[in-house]
């Protein structure tokens, strides 16, 4: 950060950091509102919420979905002779069993931000920053370190401004980046997977409807109609989830973007924009 050429404007411009840097120090919630922190955190919290809220829903009918296949793969039929059903729609039910876990993990994600954000961590920012300031001040004054000073004094400015913005900021830029190109596409996607759940509530009537027959049957002549009626019911299990394919993959890849990539890129543009400022001249 170059100095003014005018002393008077020097002076007067060391005598301003060095009040912002001691109220960051001695006075955090006064130069909190000052800089706007509790309004962009709010702002963040916000978006947060509206995310946690939307996935959930999606969350909970994924729930739903795989304990409908959870009932139909852990089903056995047989008087006499013994059929597993979960043999059949396994590789089905792993690949929603990953979906459903990866939303697990986005919804733990979120609530991690929302954490950051409510314990007030991010406000250890403050310290490193009234510190910066107070020693890029220091570098002003006609001491052997001063060019020391100053370069180290930008350096803990940049880093306290990481520290205290860049996970709102980050998670602001990417929540309207999301809603502007991913939360259109996340709606039809999720409309799709919910198709899921009729052929699979189906299946599982006549998965119950066959259990029921097979009771008062003779087993030595139910033995091909059972076997036959079991592997229909696990096509028809199977081909419901496949079919969806590109909806599930889709839904995964777009929760990676909005939870992932664009807040980490968004970061790492920010550290990086602060990086190049704390590196300008002495």
């Amino acid at each position: 950060m170059p100095m003014p050429d005018s002393p008077i404007l020097r002076r007067a411009l060391r005598g301003a950091v060095v009040a912002a840097g001691l109220c960051a120090l001695v006075l955090p919630r006064v130069f909190e509102a000052g800089v706007g922190y509790p309004a962009v955190v709010r702002a963040a919290e916000a978006r947060v919420d509206e995310s946690l809220e939307r996935n959930t829903v999606t969350f909970l009918s994924l729930s739903g979905i795989k304990a409908v296949m959870a009932s139909i793969e852990g089903s056995a039929v047989g008087v006499g002779f013994h059929f597993e059903m979960g043999d059949l729609i396994q590789p089905a039910y792993d690949y929603v069993d990953f979906v459903w876990h990866a939303f697990l993990y986005a919804l733990a994600l979120l609530g991690l931000y929302k954490l950051g954000m409510e314990t007030g961590i991010l406000g250890l920012g403050f310290p490193l920053l009234g510190i910066g300031m107070l020693r890029w001040a220091a570098g002003g004054l006609d001491l052997a370190a001063a060019a020391a000073l100053r370069r180290w004094g930008r350096r803990a400015i940049a880093l306290g401004l990481v520290v205290i913005y860049v996970v709102p900021v980050a998670l602001l830029v990417s929540h309207f980046a999301a809603q502007r190109y991913l939360v259109p596409l996340e709606a039809r996607t999720a409309a799709r997977i919910e198709e899921t759940r009729e052929p699979l509530a189906d299946a599982a009537e006549r998965m119950r409807r066959l259990r029921e027959k097979i009771s008062i049957l003779e087993p030595a002549k139910s033995v091909d109609a059972v076997s036959r009626e079991a592997k229909a019911i696990a096509d028809q299990v199977s081909n419901a989830i496949w079919e969806r394919l590109q909806a599930f993959l889709a839904l995964v890849l777009i929760l990676l973007v909005e939870l992932l990539l664009l807040p980490f890129l968004s970061a790492f543009v920010i550290y990086r924009v602060l990086s190049l400022a704390a590196r300008g001249p002495d």
